[in-house]
């Protein structure tokens, strides 16, 4: 009872409340006698759980529960035109991210909300709900090395000579999963006539204002609570992390040239941890899917001016294939190299679960509003002929 009046002054002293002395009475004397107090006392604990929630900068999940699908493996049939393999980042990473809340879930001993734990079949599935596609691009330049011709997925010299080209360039592994794309295609996977119904799984997330317009194709579907022209931040992204549900996040490779961001494409993983200091800077890890198995990977996070966070890491050989879609660059310069890359949008995947706090000040309430109803109950006077 102490720790409960400790807390409750602490609180009335934060929000420069005074205690009623009702309140302090009932504490002191080691009973919850007033009602109120017992209102007061499940408001400060629900108060106290979300203010907490809050303030969080810091969050990690257990490493063992995430999936161990790579988007290299042999596993990764869908052809969109080509084998979309070396951009399959996005519906693997989410069935990483699925693995997770399913693992979690039935750690916990709860239901499982998956009709099937993910697979390579679940990668294929979201593949073809998201619409993730892969093509190769022939792009022939004249004498004076101008850009005159592009053929997508086939040669066509014949066209491009009439045009003046004497040289072909070819850029393969062009493609990805536009961002819009990737939501709506992951609420279609989970809906009730898709590959892995999941009625109680929620879809949410955040979309930064400076995502590249060539990654957002198409309106959202209706029933997702999707934050559009919304930085995803260290303490959301902490605070899903600290309520263990699946996190995906879309990291946009890029440079800077002073104060100017340049993409250079994109790339998706899996968040686990992430930490952000006082002092705008920190570290994360995340599952990256690429290779024929994930991998863990570690890098520094970095708070910028533009309000958006920064990734650096050291990229894993070889590297990353995935492009923006509205252009033809390559996404990374070379294995093994410094990579920055800025969280552009968040998706998370979740199902209802009560903090341990709340549920406490919910019971307070239900339990005091009893004991008020018990006390009017005894305070009615009812008078009656005596039975002779």
């Amino acid at each position: 009872m102490k720790n409960v009046s400790t807390l409750i002054m602490v609180f009335c002293k934060e929000t420069r409340i005074k205690p009623p002395q009702s309140v302090k009475s009932v504490i002191q004397s080691g009973g919850l006698r007033d009602w109120r107090a017992g209102l007061l006392l499940g408001a400060v604990l629900l108060s106290l759980s979300i203010a907490s929630v809050a303030r969080a900068q810091s969050g990690s999940e257990n490493t063992s529960l995430f999936g161990t699908l790579g988007q290299l493996n042999a596993g990764v049939t869908v052809a969109n035109a080509l084998n979309i393999q070396p951009n399959a980042c996005v519906p693997t990473a989410t069935a990483n991210g699925l693995a997770f809340l399913e693992n979690y879930q039935l750690s916990i001993s709860q239901p499982d909300p998956l009709s099937f734990s993910p697979t390579y079949a679940s990668v294929n599935n979201l593949a073809t709900a998201m619409g993730t596609y892969n093509n190769t691009y022939y792009q022939y330049y004249n004498a004076a090395n101008n850009l005159v011709y592009t053929s997508k997925n086939a040669r066509n010299d014949a066209a491009a000579i009439t045009l003046g080209a004497v040289s072909v360039a070819t850029r393969s592994n062009i493609g990805g999963t536009p961002t819009t794309w990737m939501y709506n295609g992951l609420q279609g996977y989970l809906g009730a006539g898709g590959a892995n119904p999941a009625p109680t799984v929620s879809i949410s997330g955040e979309i930064g204002g400076a995502t590249p317009a060539g990654w957002l194709q198409g309106a959202l579907n209706p029933g997702m609570s999707i934050a559009q022209n919304t930085i995803p931040t260290a303490g959301y992204l902490a605070n899903a992390l600290n309520a263990n549900v699946a996190v995906e996040l879309t990291l946009e490779w890029g440079v800077f040239n002073g104060n100017t961001w340049t993409s250079q494409g994109g790339h998706e993983v899996t968040l686990d941890a992430i930490n952000l200091g006082n002092n705008g800077t920190g570290t994360i890890q995340f599952l990256d899917p690429y290779g024929f198995s994930p991998t863990f990977m570690n890098g520094t996070l970095t708070l910028n001016a533009d309000g958006y966070l920064y990734v650096t890491e050291q990229t894993i050989a070889p590297p990353p294939a995935d492009d923006n879609p509205s252009d033809l660059q390559d996404s990374v310069p070379g294995a093994g190299l410094p990579l920055i890359g800025r969280i552009d949008v968040a998706m998370i995947e979740s199902v209802p679960e009560p903090s341990t706090c709340s549920l406490a000040g919910t019971a307070l309430l239900i339990i005091f509003g009893m004991k008020f109803h018990r006390k009017l109950r005894g305070t009615v006077s009812i008078t009656a002929p005596l039975r002779t």
